[in-house]
């Protein structure tokens, strides 16, 4: 059997991983046996478990992919061992947190449809300014159990539920308005934007349709990097388990399907971030009164007048929407804008012949 000591590190590797957030329904515990073996078996079959979820969503290549990733992270993790340890616990330990680890990347515990993560590979695509897909990575979201995502998961579980007894008509039509995909959705503000320099130099209106979309570009291979780093469980998850002070609702449903990526920091509160700070730079931070209209609420014609309330109205979305903490939406606001400043600075350089 395997050594109390062995089970004590499995146990604090998945510990470890629920209390920064990462943690998903991938779970195993030792199978009978002896050594090492046993750890491998029973993490092949929660890895064989694991894609079975995830059911007709995955493609060939995307099973054998999750497959090999997730036994590659294993492999590497068992080669190197610290002095001072007993080397079969901790190669126990190190298996199941690299495996674990894998699977929440690949696929992550978002309900109803457990598929595979999207997004995943954006951080490792070449940036048009950024040095790095890290260079602006957020600091560490509060703990689950902290006061702030308490509150701030608290307010998703009222106001973001499907049948919320608590979100206003007009809240659930800013959220609908809003849940329309980011890329196509921001192309409307860049154009009220081109418009509103129509006086200008040809060049300079290049300019700006250029440096919008390199920015935008940038701050998803950044939103990338610091999703997947943290690994924060969406609020459908972790309202669904419960965290904290917050009693388990394996009911709960947000107002719309959340999608498989996670939760910290919302993309498109980068993207709105991103997007109000070059055009507030480029244009100034109002214009004359503009329109917008949503592929998510049809029939819908909003008016806004700066691109503030465009920010402030993504980050109060994503919450009525059930699918984002403020917290995480807040802090896509904050990378979004560190992103497009770095952009401002460098803008010259996308403009260069090489």
């Amino acid at each position: 059997m395997n050594s109390p000591k062995t089970r004590v590190a499995l146990v604090a590797s998945t510990a470890l991983l629920v209390a920064t957030g990462a943690a998903s329904s991938v779970t195993a515990a030792p199978a009978p046996g002896n050594g090492r073996t046993s750890v491998a078996l029973a993490w092949y079959d929660t890895t064989a478990d694991t894609i079975a979820k995830a059911g007709p969503s995955l493609p060939p290549v995307t099973n054998n992919r999750t497959w090999a990733v997730s036994w590659i992270a294993a492999a590497r993790a068992l080669q190197h061992v610290p002095s001072g340890v007993d080397r079969r616990d901790y190669q126990d330990a190190a298996l199941a947190a690299a495996v674990h680890r894998a699977l929440v990347e690949l696929v992550p515990s978002t309900p109803p449809a457990f598929a595979p993560a999207i997004r995943n590979g954006n951080r490792f695509a070449r940036p048009f300014l950024l040095k790095s897909a890290s260079q602006f990575r957020l600091p560490a979201p509060p703990a689950p159990t902290s006061k702030r995502y308490q509150t701030d998961l608290k307010e998703v579980r009222d106001f973001g539920e499907l049948n919320s007894t608590v979100r206003t008509a007009r809240q659930t039509g800013t959220a609908t308005f809003w849940f329309e995909s980011s890329p196509t959705l921001w192309t409307k503000p860049i154009r009220v934007a081109l418009t509103a320099t129509s006086h200008q130099p040809l060049l300079k209106q290049a300019e700006l349709v250029a440096l919008a979309n390199a920015t935008l570009v940038d701050t998803q291979i950044a939103t990338s990097d610091s999703k997947y780093t943290y690994q924060l469980w969406r609020p459908v998850t972790a309202i669904r388990t419960g965290v904290g002070e917050i009693p388990a609702d394996p009911s709960w449903t947000p107002l719309r399907t959340t999608p498989a990526h996670p939760d910290h920091p919302s993309g498109h509160n980068t993207y709105a971030g991103a997007a109000e700070t070059v055009l507030t730079a480029l244009v100034g931070p109002r214009t004359a009164p503009f329109t917008l209209t949503s592929a998510t609420a049809p029939g819908v014609v909003r008016t806004y007048t700066g691109w503030h309330q465009l920010t402030r109205e993504n980050i109060d979305a994503r919450v009525w929407l059930g699918i984002h903490t403020r917290l995480a939406d807040e802090a896509g606001v904050e990378l979004g804008t560190d992103v497009a400043r770095y952009g401002l600075d460098h803008a010259q350089s996308l403009f260069q012949e090489r």
